[in-house]
């Protein structure tokens, strides 16, 4: 088979805050929050490929501009027997226009946060283990 692989993603709006944990309704006059995410695994006989790509927006409300959120990631698995496997995966993720206290976004008290003179975070994430199923 030339082509093992699977794809998905994921598409969603509505008035909500806050990343994936612990969300929460916006405020009366904000626009809704949108997400999506394309994924993709490739298995070349015992090794599989990871990829996946995503952006998110949330009104900041006034003048501010809207936070941006985007997340790009790879990842590696290799399976040394039934159940036992080596894995390794980077994610990295860009924050912009991050409100310095998100529950008065869209409030006039409302005002962007700053990171080492900029309104972006970045966040980079490595990781590499064992996995085993029993």
């Amino acid at each position: 088979m030339f082509w093992p692989a699977n794809s998905c993603g994921e598409y969603a709006f509505g008035t909500y805050n806050g990343s994936s944990v612990g969300r929460t309704a916006i405020r009366k006059g904000l626009d809704d929050s949108k997400h999506w995410l394309a994924g993709t695994t490739y298995t070349l006989g015992s090794v599989v490929l990871g990829a996946v790509y995503g952006n998110g927006t949330q009104d900041n409300g006034g003048t501010l501009k809207d936070r941006d959120h985007t997340v790009w990631g790879i990842g590696v698995l290799c399976n040394l027997a039934p159940g036992l496997g080596l894995y390794a995966a980077y994610n990295s993720i860009s924050d912009e226009n991050v409100p310095r206290d998100p529950a008065n976004a869209g409030s006039t008290v409302a005002n962007l946060a700053t990171f080492n003179g900029s309104r972006t975070r970045n966040i980079d994430v490595m990781v590499a283990g064992i996995r085993l199923a029993l």
